[in-house]
């Protein structure tokens, strides 16, 4: 994300394997949930309703249920 996102980017563009993160996880019992933070550098290219719906369009589209 470089300077304007605090060096972060929002769930899916960054350089983490994170289909191969849910891999791991698939199959397995937990009784949490799934918590997606994306910081600011105070000129993000998109606004948070935006980083918000990336990261949900990116975890639904990889298999990962939400409740409403």
């Amino acid at each position: 994300g470089g300077q304007p996102m605090a060096g972060y980017c929002a769930l899916g563009l960054g350089e983490v394997d994170l289909v191969a993160i849910l891999d791991l996880m698939a199959g397995r019992k937990l009784d949490g949930m799934m918590m997606v933070e994306l910081d600011s550098g105070g000129q993000m290219p998109y606004t948070p309703r935006e980083a918000a719906k990336m990261a949900h369009d990116w975890l639904i589209g990889h298999g990962v249920p939400m409740k409403a």
